[in-house]
């Protein structure tokens, strides 16, 4: 076995040292020349060994960018594309322009005590028939408490109508978008423009309220019930004159928004057999109910109490307001703050965006990645270029081992004529 290797490394070896790419024409035997042409045989072999391997490692390192287009896309197949490819992904919409109900639903639930017996016809003919037998006394919750309920179920109506009439013209707004918007990018956007509706929805409403406000009081209306202002007439005389009344030491002559509790009172010593928690009489009805909360309507001891007063013979189940139902308004909050927030209780959106794909139609969609090239690629770049360093690197050597031959030349022709 030793007797084989031996002799394969000493032939080895004796081609390594004598291998040469260069040569001279004719070949020489000068000892020098070999020796610069071996020499320059091995540069040549590391230059062109440093080449393909920087070629290599740089090819290999570069990223590049891939595009891909996906042709009608159904909606699971998008959200599996964005779900990998969101930040690149671009659907464009045939249809840029859509209508709001396409992809949207909106419910509203209203406070409880619009949908509650206390704003019914039921409760307001009970209380009016317990209003036969009172004297004329404002104070006296017999006397405005028809009227009082009567409002009360106008706010409700008034809100849910308001409600009512701004959603059918925020169904038939349109969302623009040339491109399918992301899912989140897009509830936030309706979500945004939701709010957007809802505050000029109140705003309106409570612009409307207060013109009206504004004018009775403005004008010094005569409350039905002669709640602000008392008529007397003069005796022999067709003319009678108004006196304004008061509450708790304010003046419905200077201001509309006097108040005071309001109660049950005995005739003819007025004595006080109940007072109504939270529950206001004033100048006006409307004024004074704003000013009023609804907890003793969420007590049914209250509530029983109450019609134990009232002179009514029909008979009607009358239960307290649900205090544990959920809410984002307290027993003692005011009219006036249910008003402001339109009586509404909660919104109720629903956007569905699978909706809103459909009703967009992207014809494709495109999305780009960037990856490194493949081994095929490397290999066939690689091979394409070998040729041209072989050739370049082939003339560089060459002329090196020529020059570094005439260089050596010279110095002996030099030294030998000194000599």
């Amino acid at each position: 076995m030793l007797g084989f290797v031996r002799p394969l490394l000493r032939k080895t070896t004796n081609f390594y040292q004598n291998f040469n790419l260069f040569p001279s024409i004719p070949p020489s035997t000068n000892l020098f020349d070999l020796r610069i042409q071996r020499i320059a045989t091995r540069l040549y072999i590391l230059c062109l060994l440093l080449s393909t391997t920087t070629i290599i490692i740089y090819i290999s390192l570069v990223k590049i960018t891939n595009t891909v287009n996906v042709n009608k896309p159904s909606f699971k197949e998008y959200l599996r594309l964005h779900s990998i490819h969101s930040e690149t992904l671009i659907c464009p919409c045939t249809t840029i322009s859509i209508d709001y109900k396409a992809f949207l639903h909106v419910e509203h639930t209203l406070h409880q005590v619009c949908t509650s017996i206390y704003v019914t016809n039921d409760w307001i003919n009970y209380l009016s028939l317990s209003f036969d037998d009172i004297p004329y006394d404002p104070p006296d919750f017999r006397w405005t408490g028809t009227n009082i309920f009567q409002t009360l179920s106008t706010f409700c109506a008034l809100a849910n109508r308001t409600i009512s009439d701004g959603l059918s013209q925020f169904y038939s707004n349109r969302y623009i978008s040339s491109m399918i918007t992301s899912s989140y990018l897009f509830e936030s956007e309706i979500q945004s423009i939701f709010e957007e509706f809802t505050t000029l929805r109140i705003s309106h409403f409570l612009l409307s309220l207060k013109t009206v406000r504004d004018i009775i009081q403005a004008n010094v209306l005569l409350s039905a019930k002669q709640t602000n202002m008392l008529i007397y007439f003069v005796e022999g005389s067709r003319f009678g004159y108004l006196v304004p009344l008061s509450y708790d030491a304010c003046d419905c002559g200077y201001s509309d928004k006097c108040s005071m509790q309001l109660g049950i009172y005995s005739y003819p010593n007025l004595t006080t057999l109940f007072s109504i928690a939270g529950f206001y009489t004033g100048c006006f009805v409307m004024e004074s109910l704003l000013q009023s909360t609804l907890e003793c309507f969420y007590n049914q001891t209250c509530v029983d109490e109450l019609r134990s007063y009232l002179a009514s013979n029909t008979s009607l189940t009358v239960n307290a307001l649900d205090s544990f139902l959920p809410s984002r308004f307290f027993e003692n909050t005011t009219i006036q703050k249910l008003v402001d927030e339109l009586m509404v209780e909660q919104w109720n959106l629903s956007i569905t965006f699978e909706s809103y794909y459909s009703a967009c139609q992207p014809i494709k969609c495109t999305y780009s990645y960037t990856t490194k090239h493949d081994i095929i690629y490397i290999m066939t770049t690689v091979f394409g270029l070998i040729g041209g360093m072989v050739t370049i690197l082939k003339l560089v050597i060459r002329l090196l081992v020529k020059l570094v031959s005439r260089n050596k030349r010279l110095c002996i022709a030099t030294t030998g004529k000194v000599r």
